[in-house]
């Protein structure tokens, strides 16, 4: 009998660069997500580094970039001076959170995005209080009121594969998916 030995990789950040996808499809989302608040146009195109990301992420149970993407989130949301935290029931998901953002005021984020370098650095020195209507964003799935994780896959799949993975057009992405701008690390020849 021929043994066959077998070696597994993972494939982020191992096989293949994902840092300008799924690194860049977090910032993307996040800044997708704050859009709807008022004063959202005042804010920086890039609200923090790619180091500062890899930083919230060792901080541990963060492995999934949909979970990231809530924790940063969660760290800049309490800057925000916020409307009526109660979640509004709606039928449309899509609804309920532009009537919730609509009620938040990102200035005291802006603020604190130009008086600091790193600012998701500064936000992981203080814990960040509990969010309810942010938190209800995060449950489901996509076209089931998960507005984050929907958020992200728009972004890192684009139009036609989200429409062509979860049967539902694009809610606000609309460009193309950031999957197209990852390499593989190894040779394919290495690869058998």
């Amino acid at each position: 009998m021929i043994k066959k030995a077998l070696i597994a990789f993972d494939m982020d950040g191992v096989l293949i660069d994902v840092s300008q996808s799924y690194r860049e499809t977090v910032r993307q989302a996040v800044r997708l997500f704050l859009a709807a608040a008022n004063g959202a146009d005042r804010l920086p195109e890039s609200l923090f580094s790619l180091s500062e990301l890899a930083a919230v992420k060792q901080t541990g149970g963060l492995n999934n970039d949909w979970d990231l993407t809530y924790r940063v989130l969660q760290l800049l949301c309490h800057q925000i001076v916020q409307g009526d935290e109660d979640y509004i029931e709606a039928v449309d998901h899509w609804e309920a959170y532009r009537t919730i953002l609509s009620r938040w005021d990102v200035s005291p984020l802006i603020k604190m995005l130009d008086a600091n370098d790193r600012p998701l650095d500064r936000s992981l020195e203080s814990e960040a209080p509990d969010n309810r209507a942010l938190a209800k964003m995060y449950k489901g799935d996509v076209g089931t009121g998960n507005i984050i994780k929907q958020i992200f896959q728009e972004v890192y799949l684009g139009p036609e594969l989200f429409e062509e993975t979860y049967g539902l057009p694009p809610a606000i992405h609309k460009k193309k998916g950031l999957n197209h701008k990852e390499n593989l690390i190894i040779k394919k020849d290495q690869i058998a």
